[in-house]
């Protein structure tokens, strides 16, 4: 499968970035896509997506993810890479971080994720399939006590249910494969202060066949730039002709 892509990661209005990415930039036949983001208001979230992030990308560049049950045995990996590193570090006590990954193999697109963190299948500026966020606001929209709109600037937006931690508590990361994937296809990773400076409109308008990745991550940016009060980071792929 060939694949082009861009990304981007920027510490927006906040003092430090805790987001992390894989690839940090444009890398020949890459086909691993990882965003991380640090929980915010925890100790050391930089350090909890840095490692998750690291962690996956180590196991996964060169190798495919053979089944589920594999994978979760690696996010309990990536679990006592914070566990060792809370042993060794008290004040990294409530460390914690997202995780949005993509895989293409065999044709078809590996999607986990856990937290507020997004990814997006796009065809011609329809969202075929979108991560369901594992938040509070989620969950409220859910039980129809709120909308997506109202989501969108209500004062507990960042409040997510999923993580992974250092605690004892495992983790199992939500898991989807996509088999129909056509040229032209895009896909977004995305962290949640991306969404931020962009919507669904955004998203009908820019993500097309014609668009270049680095094209949209340059329209992403700009948004951002202006929107964004938290860090955000994004990886756009697009679905190549072979």
């Amino acid at each position: 499968m060939n694949l082009d892509f861009a990304v981007l990661s920027e510490r927006g209005k906040r003092p430090g970035n805790e987001d992390c990415i894989f690839p940090h930039q444009a890398e020949p036949q890459m086909d691993l896509f990882i965003v991380c983001d640090g929980v915010g208001g925890a100790n050391k979230g930089e350090v909890a997506s840095r490692l998750v992030c690291e962690f996956l990308a180590h196991k996964y560049k060169d190798n495919k993810i053979e089944h589920k049950a594999g994978f979760d045995a690696d996010i309990f990996g990536c679990e006592s890479k914070l566990q060792l590193q809370l042993s060794l570090n008290s004040d990294s006590e409530g460390m914690a971080t997202t995780l949005a990954l993509l895989k293409f193999q065999d044709n078809t697109a590996f999607i986990a994720h856990a937290g507020d963190s997004r990814v997006y299948h796009i065809r011609e500026g329809q969202i075929l399939y979108v991560t369901k966020d594992h938040s509070l606001v989620n969950e409220l929209i859910s039980t129809g006590y709120i909308s997506e709109d109202e989501a969108r600037t209500h004062p507990k937006k960042n409040v997510i249910t999923k993580a992974i931690t250092g605690d004892k508590n495992h983790t199992q990361a939500d898991i989807s494969t996509i088999p129909d994937i056509h040229t032209g296809d895009l896909f977004l990773l995305c962290s949640d202060g991306i969404l931020e400076g962009i919507d669904t409109d955004f998203i009908a308008d820019n993500f097309q066949s014609t668009s270049h990745p680095s094209f949209i991550i340059d329209l992403i940016s700009k948004q951002c730039s202006m929107k964004s009060s938290d860090n955000y980071s994004a990886i756009v792929v697009k679905i190549q002709n072979e």
